[in-house]
């Protein structure tokens, strides 16, 4: 079985039909195609230290950001403007076997409300993380965040860092339940002007 996303539908999906042209009879045999499985990459981003801001006079606007394929999610800015920021916040993904994709990491500040600095970044492979089928609990890790802007010829001025930027994250793979083609991305808003509809509303669904 497969689904309108899968490249083979746009030949399954009429199988068995018949079509007359002409003198002309033209039979479609069905074609069988297996559909991946799907997985919830459920990321939780803990907190991170030692995130150092390029202009060291200004005080942090830090966030989240995951990339996994097309899919991108971000975290909350961190309230506290300090150099150890915390978030605890869930970036969930649908992810598809084999688990070709990696997941990538961004740690970024926030310096104009148009324009982000990437300050660490991290390139994760799915298959680096658990697989679970129930409520089995996930240990979180700190993970060495590079620093944006080193390439394949600053190599050698890695070895002069004395430190580096790391972030907790408790990340894995959800399969216990039927995962949807598409990310979660629905949210409980409150909203104060739909108080007009003389209830006392305690939130609204986008």
């Amino acid at each position: 079985m497969g689904t309108q996303a899968d490249e083979a539908f746009s030949v399954a999906w009429h199988s068995n039909a018949t079509t007359v042209y002409g003198e002309r009879v033209f039979h479609v045999r069905s074609k069988v195609y297996l559909s991946q499985k799907l997985w919830y990459l459920r990321v939780n981003a803990i907190e991170a230290q030692d995130v150092i801001p390029g202009d060291r006079y200004r005080l942090l606007e830090v966030f989240v950001k995951a990339q996994m394929g097309s899919q991108v999610l971000k975290t909350k800015i961190c309230p506290t403007r300090i150099t150890t920021p915390f978030w605890n916040e869930d970036l969930v993904f649908v992810a598809a076997e084999p688990f070709e994709e990696n997941l990538t990491i961004t740690v970024e500040d926030r310096v104009h409300p148009s324009k982000d600095e990437v300050l660490g970044k991290i390139l994760l492979p799915l298959t680096l993380f658990k697989k679970r089928l129930d409520h089995m609990p996930i240990h979180s890790r700190w993970f060495n965040l590079e620093k944006f802007g080193f390439g394949m010829m600053e190599a050698d001025r890695r070895n002069e860092l004395k430190f580096s930027s790391r972030i907790r994250l408790r990340i894995c793979l959800d399969g216990g339940y039927h995962v949807l083609m598409s990310p979660l991305c629905t949210q409980v808003t409150k909203d104060q002007h739909l108080d007009n509809y003389g209830r006392s509303l305690l939130g609204y669904l986008k």
